[in-house]
């Protein structure tokens, strides 16, 4: 169960709690009061009759062991009554177990297996192909062809995998065509064409003969293509079958003509039936036929058919340059030309001046794209030439093609050297594929080239820095940084709601100062961040792709870069490296001082008075761990629940990952003489700043055997600020004043309690203090006095500005006070902050709602989904966590996207617009934490609105999703079933609650139980919609999540 209360999670998403023994598993075995006590049959010495009756027991150990009894002492002499079971109404379970054990002992006729198979239970139809599967028995191929037929798709797999190990026929082949319309799930559809590939001239003449020829047009291209691939004289006899069919069957003779022409892997001898049959089909008044034909003709026969081969192919020449052809004709006659081109001289050519004229940039992308699919280096030539000739589009994915092959990157390399290609037409990003290129040769001799072509001083990104970086402290013009930052970082980065999310989000990042985000920009392989190190794939037929891995199992691997995402089956594989380099390009200083300057005051925004101060030097521990008593998490350690930019009283922290950093925590000597803490880490620590700043702002502020354990107004902490010249300033920070025990709320006068970063009721506080000094700070050093407190620190953020924060003001949450004789309740948690903006324009006004525990809320929640809603035009978005936000908005929204799971957010207030909100018919979508019972005081939220709950969950991981209502609105443009990482809900129904209707559910392999995923909740007055999917990037970043969100919120809106 991934615990919502803030502990540390281990790899397999288990959560790490102190009070869980870690070296056993615990084994519980509940006992109810009342219940029935099992009579277990001793079977030992049982008679036939005994054994047969044991097979309508409860328990499946007796079923089977009466099975095996059977079977081994071959009780012939209990078929009767095993036959006479079989065909009674007895439990299904007793009815498959007979039909087994009369199996084992030999006495399994037909009319038995008939009766079983026409059994109205599924169970046993689908045993009874099982059975009849095994060797020997009766009637095996007449039981699976007529539950082919099946209305249970499981008993049609079942007698498909039955058909498998037998032998094909002509009358076999006959009925399984007959039954492929009634395949209506992909698995039965593999398994049929498992049978097909077997004999696929027999099937392919059973679909012909079937009158219902274009129903089955995906049936028989699918065999088409495995007859290509697997004999050359069925494929000539294919062909010779199609030239003899009538005009009316053209477009089946085009699709089957192009899957052969793809998949033939061998020349079929000459033969005049053939060559009679090509050129039937070279000369057919339907272009398009003569077209698919001319691959197969210039392959089997170019000689024999010269003259048609010659005109076809002039024809299709002539055509490609036609500019009144529409570009889908264009499109598919370049891809038939690129195959031909040994045959026909001018196809060749047409290609190129296609690509260099005024065509379209989306046919010359999909020639482009074609030209690609090609091997030969010649073509690759030709490419580089008119490379800078093509729209933009065009030449984007005509530099993807070269670069995705070392042969046709030595084509690209030697263009640039010959000044074919102008170096500035790559951009960074290509130039940084170019340079870490997998093969050493090809990148050596692109690093040589672009050093020549750029000047020494890309050699050394120390000078880089040092040069760009008193340019981009003056003042820039953040418009013109927009537009650059449109052009050259967000085909990768979020910046708001403008860009993509493939490498990191930028948003907040402005409080890093321009000088950091500089050296991040220039150097970003100097501290990689292993979420986005690259890997370079190169399949089996020498195309490269480089990326980040997004997911992957046996069967794919999906590589997400600036291009989009690429799935490749694993099986087409031929290598996979580790670049152990950024997806981020080098080369950005190709912007010049100006350039940068104006980006990084775009991407800094209105962030110009804090800058957070890198600690990574100055960390000595990971918050994975033990901080305090030992290195194991139970010894004292401080989980956090939050991380990335953290706002504290109007003041952003930069939090770190422990998964981005081996350390992110600052802990000092002290405690008890000989503990951890006092033998582990150093009593002083330093962090360079080289900036000037008014005021330091401190996240920690807490410490093991702090106050009140610890002597209060002891200086525990010390921080010496030393400014340029040798100056320095020393702050004071004391035990009992500014720091408390981290274990738990414990409140002292000059710090504040900052909840929501760390889990397991542990604490850390806020404090600030103001300079006196001038100038530039080069570095801060941490200093603790060595004493019982072992100081500790999460973030420092220095201030530009003297004045108080924004929410100086602003008051903790108080603990809740103590009753005489009780002990304290447990402290309220902390409201969230409101949104800085909320603005409605036009479309349907969608207010999604998130914040709370185990989940990226501002990551996915809002910035991604967001983005994604704003992007269809349908909808005026905003995200808040904030109860006070939503009363506000309440009358104004029309949908509520709820996937909060705080209960900070359910005030009486929030709770009456909620409700209010349905009664007004308002609609509601409750997404992935929205549907989970978070609140233990508020049970009608899960009752009325959500119909039931999920209290746990399968471990993060990827599964199937199926459709049970496909044709509901919501279904819309979903697929019957597809695959997601994420974390599969077991969403139960409430007995009591409002009805829900299922549209879609998911198998658990961990509770071998099936849950609903997409279901809509019959509420009287409004439409509400759940959906649990939608942990992380994997989810929110898949297509299909993205159509069922979209959907939902458009059905629930009317």
């Amino acid at each position: 169960h991934n615990d919502t209360r803030g502990t540390k999670h281990g790899p397999r998403n288990a959560a790490i709690r102190p009070d869980r023994d870690h070296y056993y598993g615990r084994i519980w075995r509940a006992d109810h009061k009342q219940a029935t006590k099992l009579i277990v049959p001793n079977l030992a010495k049982a008679a036939p009759a005994d054994l047969v009756k044991a097979l309508e027991g409860v328990n499946d150990h007796t079923r089977a062991t009466a099975v095996r009894l059977l079977a081994e002492a071959n009780k012939a002499d209990a078929a009767p009554a095993l036959k006479q079971l079989i065909a009674s109404q007895k439990a299904p379970q007793a009815r498959v177990a007979a039909l087994y054990a009369l199996s084992r002992i030999g006495q399994l006729d037909a009319a038995t297996l008939t009766v079983a198979a026409n059994d109205k239970d599924e169970a046993v139809r689908k045993n009874a192909v099982r059975v009849a599967a095994a060797p020997g028995a009766p009637n095996s191929k007449a039981t699976a062809l007529k539950l082919v037929q099946d209305g249970n798709a499981r008993v049609r797999l079942e007698a498909l995998n039955a058909l498998a190990a037998q032998d094909v026929d002509a009358a076999t082949a006959a009925a399984l065509v007959a039954a492929y319309p009634s395949l209506d799930d992909n698995w039965s559809k593999a398994a049929f064409l498992i049978i097909a590939a077997k004999a696929p001239e027999l099937f392919l003449e059973a679909a012909f003969n079937s009158g219902n020829v274009v129903g089955l047009t995906p049936l028989l291209t699918a065999l088409t293509d495995r007859l290509g691939a697997g004999s050359p004289d069925g494929a000539a006899k294919l062909v010779i079958g199609l030239a003899a069919r009538p005009a009316s069957a053209d477009a089946l003779k085009v699709s089957m003509l192009n899957a052969l022409g793809a998949a033939s892997k061998g020349n079929p001898p000459a033969s005049a039936p053939l060559s009679a049959a090509l050129k039937t089909l070279l000369t057919s008044a339907n272009a398009r036929v003569a077209a698919a034909a001319l691959p197969l003709a210039v392959r089997w026969d170019a000689n024999a058919l010269a003259n048609e081969v010659k005109s076809v192919g002039a024809s299709l020449v002539a055509k490609l340059a036609d500019k009144a052809q529409s570009d889908d004709a264009r499109a598919e006659i370049a891809t038939t030309l690129l195959t031909v081109r040994s045959a026909v001289p001018a196809a060749q050519a047409g290609l190129f001046n296609l690509l260099g004229s005024g065509a379209s940039a989306g046919l010359q992308t999909r020639v482009v794209e074609a030209i690609g699919e090609q091997t030969d280096a010649a073509l690759a030539t030709e490419l580089a030439k008119v490379l800078p000739k093509l729209a933009g589009e065009a030449q984007s994915a005509a530099l993807n093609q070269l670069l995705k092959r070392t042969t046709w990157v030595t084509a690209l390399l030697t263009a640039l050297e010959t000044d074919v290609v102008p170096p500035a037409l790559l951009g960074p990003a290509n130039i940084h594929r170019l340079r870490v290129h997998p093969d050493p040769a090809v990148s050596k001799r692109a690093n040589a080239l672009m050093d020549k072509l750029r000047g020494p001083a890309a050699k050394e990104k120390a000078d880089l820095i040092a040069k760009f970086t008193p340019e981009v402290a003056k003042p820039g013009n953040a418009a013109k940084g927009k537009e650059l930052f449109t052009q050259n970082c967000a085909n990768c980065h979020l910046l708001g709601q403008l860009g993509n999310n493939v490498g990191p989000n930028l948003t907040g990042m402005g409080a890093h100062g321009p000088a950091e985000l500089l050296g991040q920009i220039l150097d970003p392989n100097k501290e990689v961040d292993i979420a986005y190190v690259a890997i370079s794939v190169e399949t089996k037929d020498g195309e490269l792709t480089d990326g980040i891995v997004i997911r992957e199992n046996q069967s794919v691997v999906v590589l997400k870069n600036a291009a989009g995402e690429k799935e490749l089956k694993t099986s087409d594989i031929k290598s996979r490296k580790n670049t152990g380099r950024s997806l981020m390009p080098e080369g950005f200083e190709a912007l010049g001082a100006e350039g940068l300057r104006d980006v990084l005051a775009f991407i800094a925004g209105s962030e110009t008075r804090f800058r957070f101060i890198d600690l990574s030097s100055a960390f000595t521990a990971s918050t994975r761990d033990g901080l305090y008593a030992g290195k194991e998490p139970n010894q004292g350690s401080l989980p956090l629940i939050k991380t990335g930019a953290v706002n504290a009283y109007g003041v952003p922290f930069n939090v770190v990952d422990p998964a981005k950093l081996p350390k992110n925590v600052m802990v000092l000597k002290g405690g008890p003489a000989n503990v951890y803490a006092q033998k582990t880490f150093p009593q002083a620590v330093e962090a360079k700043v080289g900036f000037a700043a008014k005021q330091l702002h401190i996240l920690g502020n807490v410490g093991g055997w702090a106050f009140p354990y610890g002597q209060a107004a002891e200086e525990s902490l010390k921080i010496t600020v030393h400014y340029a010249g040798g100056k320095t300033e020393v702050l004071g920070f004391k035990n009992g004043e500014e720091i408390a025990d981290y274990i738990r709320e414990v409140e002292v006068e000059k710090s504040k309690l900052v909840r929501g970063v760390t889990g397991n009721g542990s604490q850390v506080r806020y404090a600030s203090r103001k300079l006196t000094g001038d100038g530039i700070i080069e570095k801060l050093t941490f200093t603790s006095a060595g004493n019982v407190v072992a100081p500790t620190t999460l973030a420092v953020t220095a201030d530009l500005s003297a004045e108080a924060a924004p929410g100086a003001n602003t008051a903790p949450t108080p603990p809740a006070a103590k009753v005489d004789g009780q002990k304290a309740k447990k402290a309220a948690p902390a409201p969230p902050q409101r949104a800085e903006k909320i603005e409605w324009g036009a479309g349907t006004k969608v207010l999604l709602i998130g914040g709370g525990s185990s989940h990226d809320f501002q990551r996915f929640f809002n910035l991604a989904d967001t983005a994604m809603l704003k992007a269809t035009g349908k909808f005026s978005v905003n995200y808040t966590e904030s109860p006070l936000d939503f009363v506000d908005h309440a009358k104004t929204v029309d949908v509520l996207v709820l996937s909060v799971n705080t209960p900070a957010f359910t005030t009486p207030a929030a709770r009456k617009a909620l409700f209010d909100h349905v009664a007004a018919g308002k609609g509601v979508v409750l997404l992935h934490a929205g549907v989970w019972y978070n609140y233990a005081d508020w049970p009608e939220y899960n009752r009325e609105l959500a119909g039931g709950g999920s209290r746990g969950h399968d471990r993060l991981g990827e599964y199937e999703v199926k459709a049970t209502n496909p044709a509901h609105p919501i279904m819309k443009g979903v697929p019957a079933s597809f695959r997601i990482t994420d974390e599969l809900y077991y969403f139960v129904p409430d007995a009591v609650g409002t009805p829900i209707e299922v549209l879609a559910t998911a198998t658990s392999t961990q509770k071998n139980a099936t849950y609903p995923q997409v279901f809509v909740v019959k509420y009287p007055k409004a439409r509400i919609a759940g959906l649990t999917l939608g942990h992380d990037a994997r989810a929110h970043d898949l297509p299909e999540f993205k159509t069922l969100l979209v959907n939902c919120i458009e059905w629930v809106k009317k």
